[in-house]
């Protein structure tokens, strides 16, 4: 039975109660803060995997 591999992100987008829309990201078992505000659910989804990229690229080889 193989083991399915844990992943490297998690993203949250959620919507504030004064209609924001903001973002938590899990990278390698670290939560970052909250990121936002932005206008629309899309845009906060877009900018976490601009964040996620940005981070992949990081990786040390």
């Amino acid at each position: 039975m193989s083991e399915t591999p844990k992943p490297t992100a998690t993203v949250n987008v959620m919507k504030k109660p004064d209609g924001s829309w903001w973002f938590a990201m899990t990278w390698r078992g670290v939560t970052q803060p909250l990121q936002g505000p932005f206008r629309s659910q899309v845009e906060a989804a877009g900018a976490a995997q601009i964040a996620i990229k940005g981070l992949e690229g990081r990786r040390p080889a």
